[in-house]
């Protein structure tokens, strides 16, 4: 896939903890309802600083309306489309794509644990997602000392080891 500008953006690339991949088409009805709802939530995310990125996939070939749409609404994501009729064939094939727009959402190690959702269906999932990480972040000992280090769990530092001209003679390795 390839972004707006012909460079190729492998959707591996993408670096965050989750990823939105959207397959859409601007002249789409429900596309023009879902995507504002969509950047609307991506932009909150975001400015929450939450690690998010949308990989936008457009699922047809006319490129100037596709380019037209991303500049007119200021989608700031990650916005790609096939080079080609057969390109794009294999990707609706691969992601089920019958209908626009599709929604899928990705861990960081890119694996779908979200499928087929709309906007509204994407928020509940993801907020739960986000609350249950949070959770699971606070219930961390944050300033419990960890077993040979000086420090909390917060900036771990190893305690420097005795030198062994330091160690009583007894202690001394061989």
């Amino acid at each position: 896939m390839q972004d707006t500008a012909g460079i190729t953006k492998p959707l591996y690339s993408v670096n965050a903890k989750y990823t939105v991949v959207i397959f859409w088409d601007p002249t789409c009805s429900h596309c023009q309802k879902e995507v504002p709802l969509l950047k609307t939530y991506y932009d909150s995310l975001r400015k929450a600083g939450i690690s998010i990125q949308v990989y936008a996939v457009y699922s047809e070939l006319d490129y100037p309306a596709w380019k037209a749409y991303i500049k007119k609404n200021k989608l700031r994501w990650v916005n790609v489309a096939a080079k080609d009729a057969p390109a794009l064939s294999t990707s609706k094939y691969y992601y089920d794509v019958n209908s626009t727009p599709t929604i899928y959402l990705l861990d960081q190690q890119k694996v779908i644990f979200g499928k087929r959702l709309d906007v509204d269906g994407l928020k509940a999932f993801l907020n739960r997602k986000i609350a249950e990480d949070k959770k699971k972040a606070s219930a961390l000992p944050a300033n419990k000392p960890i077993p040979g280090t000086t420090k909390s769990s917060s900036t771990v530092v190893a305690k420097k080891p005795t030198p062994a001209a330091q160690l009583p003679k007894t202690q001394v390795p061989h």
